[in-house]
């Protein structure tokens, strides 16, 4: 079933048949698997290197002709911390050096494109509005205000301001959970992302494990920045909140793997990376 197309969605490419906003969250983790598959160290490949340079190509250029700039701004955040974490010290000075001069050339070179693609077309009241987002955004919390502590239940914000303003769900994953979960669930789900992130930076300190918990730890801020317009992380049953079950299972695999062998005084011990 083709999405049915609205006047903001004209122009934009929806993968998959699905809105451009979800498009842009698929498109984004899938970009963020391709380049993890090239780097030393990272999952095991199934295919040629040729393979996965293709597959960040194509997914790159679906995510900017998504439109979505929530997931592109997440992409690229996501990016620098899988590109930072993923190779030590070393390789955190050498990614430095090489992305700095790149960022500026490419910004010194495709100027009205970037801020075509920020802009969308939109006019300034949109822009500062964040396209009714912050509108969204009082009604939610005047919504959060009713049911302070346990919220209004869970999916109550996809039709809670339809009538009013003509949007469903939060467009904002903390602002989607105050509502339906009120302060316990933000404290629960705020603690949880905390958790899992601490985690994964401790296991880069890992050489074996390293470029996994980059790639953990890239993914967790891809969807936490692309939740600042999108409340699909804090949603029921959608790419992103299955995405972050699955990383918090693939954190919690590796956080137990036996890693390797380090002499002490003499004697082989396995070194476990995490316990609990």
């Amino acid at each position: 079933m083709p999405l049915q197309r609205t006047p903001n969605t004209q122009d934009r490419f929806n993968w998959l048949y699905v809105h451009p906003v979800t498009a842009g969250i698929f498109l984004g983790i899938a970009l963020l698997l391709a380049v993890a598959f090239l780097l030393p160290g990272g999952p095991p490949r199934r295919w040629r290197k040729g393979f996965y340079l293709i597959a960040v190509g194509v997914t790159g250029a679906a995510l900017i002709a998504t439109g979505t700039r929530g997931a592109a701004a997440g992409c690229v955040v996501g990016l620098a911390v899988l590109l930072l974490c993923s190779r030590g010290p070393r390789g955190r000075a050498e990614m430095l050096l090489f992305a700095i001069p790149v960022g500026a050339l490419a910004v010194l070179a495709f100027p009205d494109e970037i801020i075509a693609f920020a802009t969308r077309g939109e006019s300034a009241e949109q822009l500062e509005s964040l396209n009714s987002r912050t509108d969204l955004w009082t009604l939610a919390l005047d919504a959060a205000m009713k049911q302070p502590l346990f919220g209004n239940g869970i999916s109550s914000a996809r039709g809670l301001f339809l009538e009013e303003i003509g949007l469903g769900g939060g467009h904002n994953a903390f602002v989607n959970i105050l509502v339906e979960g009120g302060i316990v669930g933000v404290v629960a789900f705020a603690g949880l992302c905390f958790a899992v992130m601490v985690v994964q930076l401790s296991l880069t300190r890992v050489k074996e494990v390293r470029a996994e918990a980059a790639l953990l730890l890239g993914l967790m801020a891809f969807l936490l920045v692309d939740a600042l317009t999108a409340e699909m992380m804090a949603a029921s049953a959608n790419v992103a909140s299955i995405w972050l079950f699955l990383i918090i299972a693939w954190t919690c695999v590796i956080a137990g793997k036996p890693v390797g062998l380090e002499k002490r005084h003499g004697d082989d011990r396995t070194q476990v990376i995490a316990r609990g």
